[in-house]
């Protein structure tokens, strides 16, 4: 995992670059923490959690289509 950062004002902006595996634990625990209803996502990290989202699906149709082609 490889980190970056940019000092914006007060603000800060991450960048973090993450393998299909965090990907998916990431995914995992916002799915348990939404089922729990323990996580309430605010506008920007709801946008963050569809993007994770996105990702993940693209990683999952890869993960099915090359299991297909093995069989």
């Amino acid at each position: 995992m490889n980190y970056h950062h940019m000092e914006i004002g007060v603000t800060m902006k991450h960048q973090v670059e993450l393998d299909d595996r965090q990907v998916e634990f990431l995914m995992k625990c916002i799915d348990i923490s939404q089922s729990t209803q323990s996580l309430k996502p605010d506008k920007s990290e709801s946008e963050l959690i569809r993007e994770l989202s996105k990702i993940n699906d693209d990683i999952q149709d890869t993960k099915f289509s090359q299991y297909q082609h093995r069989q």
